[in-house]
Parts: C-alpha cells; sequence; structure tokens
C-alpha cells in the first residue's frame, strides 16, 4: 500500500504530465535551445546577463538555483565561444562582473525575438478569452508557488 493516497497521487501525475507537455512543446529537451547556437542552460544565463549586465556569478547561480561546478561549465562555454566577457568586481577584487560581449548580445536578441515568436504562435492559436485564460493561469501558478514559505538554507 502507497503511501500517499489517491488525490495526491493523482495531482503529483497532472502535474508531471503538464511538465513534460510544456517542456516538449517549448522544445527544451533539444540540444540546441530554439535551434540557436547554444543549449537550454546556457541561453538561460544569456537571458539573465541581458537583463542583468555586471552580474556576479554566485549571484546567478544563486538566482538561477545552478550548483557551481554547473554553472562554471555553462560560463566556461560561454566564456569559449565569446558570447560573455568579465571584468574585476571594483567593489570586491576576489570576485569579476559578468556581461554579454557584442557577440553574445547579438545571440541573446535572436533569441528573444525567437521566443517571443514562439509564444506569439501558441497564443494566436487560441481564442482571445483562451489566451487571457492561459496568461492568467500561468500568473497564478507564479504566484502560488513564490508565495511558498522558502525553507531555511
Amino acid at each position: 500500500m502507497s503511501c500517499y493516497d489517491s488525490s495526491e497521487t493523482d495531482q503529483i501525475s497532472r502535474i508531471r504530465r503538464f511538465n513534460r507537455y510544456y517542456t516538449a512543446l517549448l522544445g527544451l529537451l533539444r540540444s540546441r535551445y530554439l535551434g540557436g547556437p547554444v543549449g537550454y542552460g546556457e541561453a538561460r544565463v544569456l537571458f539573465e546577463l541581458g537583463r542583468r549586465p555586471g552580474c556576479r556569478a554566485v549571484e546567478l547561480g544563486r538566482d538561477l538555483g545552478l550548483d557551481r561546478g554547473y554553472l562554471s561549465r555553462l560560463l566556461a562555454s560561454l566564456f569559449k565561444r565569446a558570447l560573455i566577457s568579465k571584468k574585476p568586481d571594483p567593489t570586491d577584487l576576489r570576485s569579476s562582473l559578468l556581461d554579454l560581449t557584442p557577440k553574445g548580445r547579438t545571440v541573446w536578441e535572436d533569441l528573444n525575438r525567437h521566443s517571443d515568436g514562439l509564444v506569439r504562435s501558441l497564443l494566436a492559436a487560441l481564442p482571445v478569452r483562451e489566451q487571457a485564460e492561459l496568461v492568467r493561469a500561468m500568473d497564478r501558478i507564479v504566484e502560488i508557488l513564490e508565495s511558498r514559505e522558502q525553507p531555511p538554507e
């Protein structure tokens, strides 16, 4: 006999089904994000650096929930392809500030444009009322999950 009741098992199953559907829909399992030159993890780092120039790696890792080893590999790959740069942090010489290079900014802009187009296509396939309902549901998911009490570290 399971330690979970059937309603909890059903909820878990439905959430996992949604996650599988949505990751496949967005193409997150492909080796290159949106057919671009980077994988999903690298694209996520580029997105954050595009929004927050001069970010420290430690902040990036914390905010994305990435362990130091994985983040280090992502950053090394992006440095190697000249998509990001780093400079010493004037307030803490042990730390570096990360930013997009001009080439990285071009990749970031292309990925954003492509991502916006994908979402635009998804919405265009729905009636206006269902578009609004979908967006409200997604907003509500974020509200619920962000409002949960964070466990102590």
